[in-house]
C-alpha cells in the first residue's frame, strides 16, 4: 500500500511508516516502469527492508480497527515522513473527504479487531447505514474504503486479518453480498425540475449576485451546468484555453480509471450561454480559470455548496441538489429530441447508467407527462 511520489529528478517510494526511499530511478523512467522493476525484485529479507518499514513484532498480531486506519491513512494522506506535505492535493482529499469517511467506519468498528469482523457484520453495518436514509453511492464509498483497509491488513508482512470481508482477491462482492443484491441496487433519485422553475433558479443567482457584489461566478457555472451537465470539478477547472468561441465548443479534461485524461466536445450553445461565456473569457490568459476568484486558483466545492444552498432556498427549490442539475441537462436533451448514445457521450457515461439514473423521473413528472399527452 506504499506509493511512488517523482521528487528532484527520482522516484521515491514512500513506505507504510510514512519514510521515503530511493528507488534509484530516474525521471527517464515512467512510473508504471518503476513499478513493474520493484515488483520483479527477488523477495527477500534485503526486499522486505527497502520497501517496507515494518518490525517483526508487528507481523501476524491482532490489530484493532482503529490502528489499522491510522496505519493505513500514512499511505493516503499525502505527508512526508515528518509531517511535511508531499502531494497537496492528495492531503487536501483526506482532510475533506477521507478522515470524516474512516470516522463512520469508527463509529461502528471501534475497538474491534481486524480479524474478527465477518461479513454478517459488514452487512449489518451496511443495513444500518441505508436505514438512515444515506443514499448508496454514499454507502459504497464507506464500504469500499473499508475494503481498502482489510487490503492493506492482509498485505504479505502484515497479516491483521485472515480475509477481507467485503471483497476478494479480484474485487468481486463476497457471497453473502451477492444473496443480497438490494444492498448494492442504485436506481437513481427521482429528479424533476420544469423550465419554469430552472428560470426561476438562475435568476435567484442573480439576485445573489447582486445583494452580495460577487462577479457572477456562481451564476455563469449553474448557466454551464443546466446546459450542459458536466461534473462539479470538470466545470470549475474549465480554463479559457479549452474554449473555441468561433466554432462555439469547448472541451472538458476528465479523469477516470481508464484514462487519466479524457477530452469530451461539448456543441449547441444557446445565445444565453453564448453571451455568458463570451463575457467570462473577455481579457483571460490560456492558462487561467474561467470560474476562479484569482483566475489561477478554481472556486473550492465548500463555495459551491454554500452559494448553492443560498440560491435554492432563495427560489424555494430546496429540494433539489448540485448533482441534480446534472441529471436534469440530460431530460432536458432528451425533451428536445437528442439520441440516447448523444446524451450519454455528452454526460461522459454509459446509455445503460443514463436510462438507469439520470432520465429516471418522479411520479409527478410522469403523470404530468402522461396527461399532457393523452390530453
Amino acid at each position: 500500500m506504499a506509493s511512488l511520489h517523482l521528487m528532484h529528478g527520482k522516484y521515491w517510494y514512500l513506505k507504510s511508516g510514512g519514510k521515503m526511499v530511493s528507488t534509484g530511478c530516474t525521471k527517464a523512467f515512467s512510473k508504471r516502469q518503476v513499478e513493474q522493476k520493484i515488483k520483479g525484485l527477488p523477495d527477500t529479507e534485503e526486499l522486505k527492508a527497502l520497501f517496507f518499514d515494518i518490525e517483526p513484532k508487528y507481523k501476524s498480531r491482532k490489530v484493532t480497527v482503529e490502528y489499522a486506519i491510522e496505519e493505513y491513512s500514512k499511505t493516503i494522506n499525502g505527508l512526508g515522513p515528518k509531517g511535511e506535505i508531499l502531494d497537496p492535493r492528495r492531503h487536501a482529499n483526506f482532510k475533506k473527504v477521507l478522515n470524516c469517511t474512516f470516522n463512520k467506519i469508527l463509529d461502528e468498528f471501534k475497538g474491534c479487531y481486524l480479524d474478527e469482523i465477518s461479513d454478517a457484520d459488514i452487512l449489518t453495518w451496511i443495513n444500518q447505514l441505508r436505514a438512515r436514509g444515506l443514499a448508496a453511492g454514499t454507502v459504497q464509498k464507506y464500504v469500499y474504503l473499508f475494503s481498502s483497509v482489510f487490503r492493506f491488513g492482509l498485505s504479505k508482512y502484515r497479516g491483521w486479518a485472515k480475509d477481507n470481508p467485503v471483497t476478494d482477491k479480484d474485487g468481486v462482492v463476497q457471497n453473502e453480498f451477492r444473496k443480497k443484491p438490494e444492498v448494492w441496487a442504485f436506481e437513481g433519485r427521482e429528479v424533476d425540475a420544469t423550465e419554469k422553475e430552472i428560470s426561476k433558479f438562475l435568476q435567484a443567482c442573480l439576485e445573489l449576485k447582486h445583494r452580495n457584489g460577487q462577479d457572477g461566478w456562481f451564476h455563469f457555472l449553474m448557466l454551464l451546468n443546466v446546459n450542459v451537465g458536466a461534473r462539479r470539478l470538470e466545470l470549475l477547472t474549465l480554463q479559457r484555453k479549452h474554449i473555441d468561441l468561433e466554432n462555439k465548443r469547448f472541451v472538458i479534461e476528465t479523469r477516470n480509471a481508464k484514462t487519466r485524461f479524457m477530452r469530451k466536445p461539448f456543441y449547441g450553445w444557446n445565445p444565453e450561454l453564448t453571451e455568458a461565456i463570451a463575457q467570462v473569457c473577455k481579457g483571460k490568459n490560456p492558462e487561467e480559470y474561467l470560474i476562479s476568484p484569482s483566475g489561477f486558483e478554481p472556486y473550492s466545492s465548500t463555495a459551491v455548496q454554500k452559494a448553492f444552498r443560498a440560491a435554492a432556498k432563495l427560489s424555494g427549490l430546496e429540494r433539489l441538489t448540485f448533482r441534480d442539475f446534472r441529471h436534469i441537462a440530460g431530460q432536458r436533451m432528451e425533451k428536445k429530441g437528442v439520441s440516447l448514445n448523444t446524451i450519454a457521450s455528452q454526460l461522459g457515461t454509459s446509455v445503460k447508467l443514463l436510462q438507469k439514473t439520470y432520465l429516471k423521473k418522479s411520479d409527478a413528472a410522469v403523470e404530468s407527462e402522461m396527461l399532457e399527452r393523452l390530453a
